[in-house]
């Protein structure tokens, strides 16, 4: 599977400018669609990242896929009635940047810690996030992060899949801190024990090895 390009405020306007083309044209095959996006935009001459932004958003489901061709969907169209008919607002930028860190998190999310910082994330996206939950929570910690993220409008089912892609990359990251500890038979035996019952109390069944 290809890598999720980092999110930037570049790609996040190129993602506007392919849900306003597909506005326009309806449907399109992913290479029209790009060629397209990238001749009739007014925005910095054409010159933006539009595979990117295409890769984004199918997976923050803001654009699907049918038969080769790209489409707009339900969460694309509320991008567009958030914007201006000639850019992105920071309540279209916003609603964007929520989609993409819920429906696809970054690596960094379950690994940061309760006063670590977004890695990757440029400030001015932080500020996207505002306005501020907590006074007492420091700006821009990953705990400020998800509660910025509490305001977001999608539904709720999305946080379940953001804490079970958590707890997913939690289980890899033990199974491969154990095989490279030298303790590979350990690491077969790592269970993603969430799954199967509330009953354990917590998400991950690990060894210690050698930390």
């Amino acid at each position: 599977m290809k890598a999720a390009p980092p999110i930037t405020k570049g790609r996040l306007t190129a993602l506007w400018v392919v849900l306003s083309t597909l506005q326009r044209t309806g449907p399109l095959p992913q290479e029209r669609l790009a060629i397209y996006a990238r001749n009739h935009s007014s925005l910095r001459g054409g010159g933006l990242p539009t595979a990117d932004a295409i890769f984004l958003g199918l997976r923050a489901q803001l654009l699907s896929e049918r038969s080769g061709s790209i489409a707009i969907t339900p969460g694309g169209l509320e991008v567009l009635r958030l914007s201006t008919s000639s850019e992105p607002t920071h309540e279209a930028y916003r609603f964007m940047l929520q989609r993409v860190l819920l429906l696809d998190p970054p690596s960094w999310v379950p690994f940061s810690g309760p006063q670590g910082k977004p890695r990757a994330l440029e400030p001015e996206l932080l500020r996207m996030l505002e306005p501020r939950p907590s006074d007492e929570e420091p700006y821009g910690s990953i705990r400020w992060f998800w509660l910025a993220l509490e305001h977001d409008p999608t539904h709720s089912s999305l946080r379940s899949k953001t804490g079970l892609l958590a707890e997913e990359a939690t289980l890899r990251f033990e199974c491969a801190r154990l095989r490279n500890e030298g303790f590979p038979h350990l690491a077969k035996r790592v269970e993603h024990v969430a799954v199967m019952s509330d009953a354990f109390g917590f998400d991950v069944w690990s060894f210690a090895g050698r930390s």
